[in-house]
């Protein structure tokens, strides 16, 4: 249904209407997913760009020297060190209310977050004897990255990331709550 069109009022839900209609007639499941649309593709993008950025960063903190690793993580460090609504009101502001900077805006702040789950599991991974063996047999890291260790590191951070795009909805929210959002 249009979600502006008028039924009758104050219907039940039924099979026409699965959440019924409000008091002016509209249809309650229309009007919500017309809008979750934007809700919903910033917070799958969000999480979407920080997936990606978070596991490149977080992977390459785990097989890098000490030093490196230690300088990635420290201004990952300072990057959640700031409040996450006022960084991403900057960036906001910075760069306009359009979708693609809210998009980047809120996957920036989570990419610490991702890039902590990924440099720990990608570490555990190391520690095991199957990948030690590897190791030993002369691979190059990025082989054992692709062949061994990312498909056991895939589902703890896919759950992350699931609750993450419900966080970033909230985040948007939130956002357009104090005018910087859409």
């Amino acid at each position: 249904h249009n979600p502006l069109e008028i039924f009758t009022a104050r219907q039940a839900p039924d099979a026409q209407f699965l959440f019924g209609t409000d008091d002016k007639g509209r249809d309650v499941l229309s009007r919500m997913m017309y809008g979750a649309r934007y809700s919903l593709v910033i917070g799958l993008g969000a999480t979407g760009f920080a997936l990606i950025c978070g596991s490149i960063i977080g992977a390459l903190a785990a097989v890098s020297r000490k030093w490196v690793s230690e300088v990635i993580m420290r201004v990952l460090d300072v990057v959640m060190s700031f409040p996450g609504i006022a960084l991403a009101a900057t960036f906001v502001v910075v760069f306009g209310t359009n979708l693609p900077s809210l998009i980047f805006a809120i996957g920036f702040l989570y990419i610490p977050q991702i890039a902590r789950i990924v440099r720990a599991n990608v570490m555990s991974e190391y520690n095991q004897d199957y990948v030690r063996a590897v190791v030993v047999s002369g691979a190059r890291a990025p082989w054992i990255l692709m062949k061994h260790v990312v498909r056991n590191c895939i589902a703890p951070v896919l759950v992350f990331t699931i609750v993450l795009v419900a966080d970033a909805i909230v985040f948007e929210a939130s956002l357009a709550f104090i005018s910087a959002g859409i």
